[in-house]
């Protein structure tokens, strides 16, 4: 054989042009240089995804650089190892590498093995005493022949400086592992030649489509997943049918054009097993061997999926271990094209099979989607109604909402335990209407049950408790204690039962509706309870709703630490479901806030909501939404922005009215009430308290058993507008009545509350000692704890009468000095024992102007011109009360407590002659 008379194509050694595809050259030059060296290069990936496109950038990079580059394209010629070394040398050759030393070998009969053509070749490669980078390209084609053993004998014997780059559609049958392990292998696959965002934009742009939103682009490349040629053929696509249009049917593997590509240069080649088997598993959207034996009806699957894999048959791995595969999404498509033409029935017929798989599995949401694929909404609803709980004690609410999108209202309407759940999802989403229509519909299904003659009768009394259950979780969510407590009662009568998670949610209920009504409860224990019962269910997501509910029953009995505790405990396992900022982390977050608030830690309170700023709105209880209202309208109202606090108010109002929340419209009408009387804007207030609010007498807003914190909100704006009318003797004896009531029942938070509020009608009534009184037995209720802000939030008018009767020698005076403490910018700087009656004339004047607001300027110029507080109240258009009150806060902020001693004081300050 000579050498000469070899037919050998040139262009089989001279890198091919790859146009426009170099585009992801500089996402891939850090990797092409750091294995320049490498023994040997693997680029792996099915047809057109730019292997040769890589290679070729690869073999330029090395040629400019000015180092030894040989191409060789593998084409049908090399049928046999010496074939195949010829084409090697030829190649080389053509590189201008001398190839004489063995030119005799070749020619020689009886030498032509390839191994002594593999020894023969590698010792000329050392001869040269340089690099020598080999680029082969197409080595697929080399598969089954007599030429693949040339290539084995030269991978087992690479001289030193020999650098092997090849590029095949499938994996060659080479030692990988072995060069794997040794690092004498890097490896290039079509995850790694996919187009990024922006090289999908620029390739496009390249073809002329610059019009394109970036939506739309993102759009192209999902679904070619990236392929570069089917971005090419996505483009000549987007000429024919223009972009709005290709983009608004979707591009598909059915377009003529990627069907063409896939026909001849895919399925064609390929054996008629091989085309079966693809047929046959193009419905799932993802395999292993055992479905794929099942939709079959063979057992090789496992085989076949290799087999596929080794082809580069557009099958990607969805996991390390190699046990779950998928087809390109376009090529998916295609075979779904060709099984229709086969056979239109057997789509549906194989989603069946791998929907009743997936289900004996346990793969809720795979088994699902393939009824929906087989068109089986009967069988899909099935599916959803049998594990429609398990998912909602997971968690796992996305999902359940998803699922059940998918199925038509009249089928859904047949399977009770799915309307149950869908409830329980609409509920916690504040869907109240939907709730209550699918709880509708599961009780006419249910008693629809009980008259069937066939009825499972343990079935049917699982469905009770459970409807039960949620008619109790929607009067708890819709704040409707009073029917909360009706289905309680209703529930907990209900005998031998054995879900823990409905028990455990029933004892948390029992603690939300207990610090809701003011009820007696043992809080660590009943916690304890339902807890065991979520541990017992493996359900961490209602964990998270527990430990929210527990924070506020501590912060309801006023201890502030195991409140932040539980608090800290919801965020905790919230982070669990995804980001610690995500609505589940976040539950907590409003209520958390009010804790700090309380305990006086304002920045912290105020950073808390700002990082969680739409949870509140999304996502529990009311009791989120009035924490975060109060917490925010406090915050602004003590910076000064007065239009934010309106802005709140209105906000506030608006939300409460959109979802009925009747706690929170009341929240929102009392801080109202508290503000503008302190503004002195009482004509604002109407807007804000409705008809039947506030009763025609203070007595009929006494606490009594089973009230509920609505009923305290109303008698919060009763004495709040008692104090506008100056009805202060009336308000302070329902305040203590309240504060009693509360301090009996175990809610301290609210006796605290309670007993501020009637210690400043005393101060309004000229009580200041009674006043003193009040506020000491409720430092006696809080000494142990950190509760500074329902003392300093009242203003000065509460801070005067504890500074008037603080001394050092008792935990109530150490309690009212850390007051003072966080109160002190507030009080004029007044010595820390100093009674205000007694305060020196001599201290800081400029400082005690700069505290009065313009507002108090006012009317303490008037009182030092001897107006009476009726005349002063009818000049600027405010109530006597009104005046009163801010009298009080006057005299606690320039240091006195008597009329006479105001008036000297505007002397000093120079606001009367």
């Amino acid at each position: 054989m000579q050498i000469l008379q070899m037919q050998v194509l040139q262009t089989k050694f001279t890198a091919p042009v790859a146009g426009g595809l170099f585009i992801h050259r500089g996402r891939l030059a850090k990797r092409i240089d750091e294995n320049r060296l490498t023994p040997l290069v693997l680029v792996q990936a099915p047809a057109g995804y730019g292997k040769t496109s890589l290679m070729t950038e690869w073999f330029g990079q090395i040629i400019r650089d000015g180092e030894t580059a040989v191409w060789l394209s593998i084409d049908h010629n090399e049928q046999t190892a010496l074939d195949f070394f010829v084409a090697i040398l030829m190649a080389m050759h053509h590189a201008n590498i001398p190839i004489a030393p063995v030119r005799d070998i070749l020619t020689t009969e009886g030498f032509t093995t390839p191994r002594t053509l593999s020894i023969a070749t590698n010792n000329l490669l050392v001869s040269l005493e340089r690099p020598i980078h080999l680029f082969l390209d197409d080595v697929h084609l080399l598969k089954g022949r007599p030429s693949e053993e040339g290539l084995h004998e030269l991978v087992q014997g690479m001289p030193h400086n020999l650098h092997l780059i090849v590029a095949s559609r499938e994996l060659p049958s080479l030692p990988l592992g072995k060069m794997r392990a040794r690092g004498r292998l890097a490896e290039f696959y079509a995850q790694d030649l996919r187009f990024t965002s922006a090289e999908t934009r620029e390739l496009l742009d390249g073809e002329g489509h610059t019009d394109l939103a970036s939506e739309d682009v993102d759009e192209i490349r999902s679904c070619t997943e990236g392929w570069v040629s089917g971005l090419r053929l996505a483009s000549i696509a987007l000429k024919d049918a223009g972009s709005t249009k290709l983009i608004r049917s979707g591009l598909t593997g059915r377009r003529r054009a990627i069907e063409a590509f896939f026909a001849e240069e895919v399925l064609a080649r390929q054996t008629t097993e091989i085309q079966d088997f693809l047929l046959k598993t193009a419905p799932l959207s993802q395999m292993c061997a055992s479905l794929a034996d099942t939709v079959t009806g063979t057992t090789n699957g496992r085989r076949m999926i290799v087999e596929l894999e080794k082809l580069g048959l557009f099958i990607s791995s969805l996991d390390d271990e190699g046990v779950w595969y998928r087809y390109h999404h376009l090529f998916s498509d295609f075979l779904l094209r060709r099984l229709e033409d086969v056979d239109p029935n057997m789509a549906a017929q194989i989603c069946s099979k791998a929907s009743a798989w997936f289900d004996e599995k346990g793969h809720v949401a795979d088994a699902f989607n393939h009824a929906i694929r087989g068109n089986d909404i009967e069988r899909a609803a099935g599916i959803f109604d049998r594990r429609c709980l398990t998912l909602a004690y997971g968690g796992e609410l996305g999902l359940l909402a998803g699922l059940a999108a998918q199925i038509p209202s009249a089928a859904l309407a047949r399977f009770p335990c799915a309307l149950i759940t869908l409830a329980w999802l609409s509920i916690t989403g504040w869907r109240f209407v939907d709730a209550g229509t699918a709880l509708t519909l599961a009780r006419a299904r249910i008693e629809q049950m009980k008259r069937s003659s066939d009825v499972d009768l343990r079935e049917v009394r699982q469905l009770d408790y459970l409807l039960l259950h949620r008619e109790l979780m929607l009067a708890v969510f819709m704040d409707d204690m009073g029917e909360a407590q009706t289905y309680l009662d209703a529930i907990m009568a209900f005998e031998n039962h054995h879900d823990e998670y409905l028990i455990g949610t029933v004892a948390t209920s029992e603690i939300y509706i207990a610090a809701q009504k003011f009820g007696r409860i043992n809080i660590p224990a009943l916690s304890s309870e339902a807890t065991v019962n979520y541990e017992r269910n493996g359900s961490n997501y209602v964990a998270i709703w527990h430990q929210t509910v527990v924070g506020i029953a501590y912060l309801r009995a006023g201890d502030i630490e195991r409140a932040n505790a539980a608090f800290d405990e919801a965020h905790r396992q919230g982070g669990q479901f995804g980001d610690e900022r995500s609505r589940l982390a976040g539950i907590a977050t409003p209520l958390q806030a009010e804790a700090y608030y309380l305990a006086g830690r304002l920045e912290e309170a105020k950073a808390l909501l700002a990082d969680h700023h739409a949870v509140a709105s999304e996502i529990g209880h009311v009791d989120q939404l009035v924490a975060r209202f109060k917490v925010l309208v406090r915050l602004k109202e003590a910076s000064g922005d007065l239009t934010a606090v309106d802005r709140l108010l209105a906000d506030n109002a608006a939300l409460a009215a959109s979802y009925g929340f009747e706690r929170l419209r009341l929240a929102v009408a009392v801080e109202a009430v508290r503000y503008q009387i302190r503004e002195g804007r009482s004509d604002l207030i109407g807007r804000y308290i409705r008809e039947g609010d506030i009763a025609d007498t203070l007595d009929k807003h006494s606490p009594y058993g089973g009230i509920t914190t609505i009923g305290e909100l109303k008698a919060l704006l009763a004495v709040r507008m008692a104090q506008l009318t100056g009805s202060y003797s009336e308000g302070a004896r329902l305040a203590r009545r309240w504060k009693e009531f509360a301090q009996r029942n175990g809610w301290f938070m609210s006796a605290t509350e309670w007993g501020i509020l009637a210690a400043q009608m005393e101060v309004l009534n000229g009580e200041r000692l009674k006043a003193f009184r009040s506020l000491r037995e409720v430092i006696e209720i809080n000494i142990a704890t950190t509760l500074v802000s329902p003392f300093i939030s009242e203003g000065d008018v509460i801070v005067s009468v504890l500074r008037e009767h603080v001394a050092h020698d008792s935990p109530v005076d150490r309690f009212i000095l850390n007051l003072l403490a966080h109160h002190v910018q507030k009080l004029g700087h007044l010595p820390a024992g100093a009674s205000s009656a007694e305060a020196p004339d001599d201290f800081d004047l400029s400082e005690m102007m700069d505290a009065l607001n313009s507002k108090e300027v006012e009317i303490l110029k008037l009182v030092g011109n001897g107006r009476m507080n009726r005349e002063i109240a009818t000049s600027l258009g405010l109530t006597e009360g009104t005046i009163k009150w801010y009298l009080n806060r006057i005299y606690a902020k320039i240091g006195v407590s008597r009329r006479a001693q105001a008036v000297k004081r505007a002397r000093q300050l120079g606001l009367i002659h």
